[in-house]
């Protein structure tokens, strides 16, 4: 098709039909060269892995969101929170530990996006920030377990 053609088809569009059809055009250049895209991430790989890692600790917000986003999708929750309603507080509510951004796996202490109550999704009111410890253990452990446990330290030290 030549670029007059191209240009006057793309110029009845909408944006939105323009979005849809350049996707179609990525999908379809990827398709047709599986090979070469291969190589060209392999080529970065590592230059993406450290924008990745400098992003994710500049807008840690941002990371959280998307993870979340990502997260929704696969387990078929609800979704509807913006940027805004991620705020990392300085330590977590729940153990008062400082929050910090790890460099590379989460840490105890790195922070976590909670779903407050699980089956309503990442839904605005249902999320805030927590330390990764405090919702691995809310998140692995039932509210007797807990219990016990705080019970047994209560005791024991």
């Amino acid at each position: 098709m030549t670029q007059i053609r191209q240009y006057t088809r793309l110029n009845g569009m909408t944006e939105e039909e323009k979005k849809l059809h350049k996707a179609e055009q990525i999908r379809k250049w990827k398709e047709n060269n599986k090979e070469r895209e291969k190589l060209y991430y392999e080529a970065r790989k590592e230059e993406k892995l450290k924008k990745a890692k400098e992003q994710r600790k500049e807008n840690p917000e941002i990371f959280m969101l998307r993870n979340a986003k990502a997260r929704a999708l696969a387990k078929n929750l609800d979704f509807n929170i913006e940027i805004e309603d991620i705020t990392i507080p300085e330590f977590c509510p729940i153990l008062g530990i400082k929050l910090e951004i790890s460099e590379g796996a989460p840490s105890s202490s790195s922070p976590s996006l909670d779903r407050i109550i699980p089956e309503l999704g990442y839904t605005k009111g249902n999320v805030r920030v927590i330390s990764n410890l405090a919702n691995s253990m809310k998140a692995n452990a039932t509210i007797d377990q807990l219990i016990k446990f705080a019970n047994w330290v209560l005791n024991n030290h």
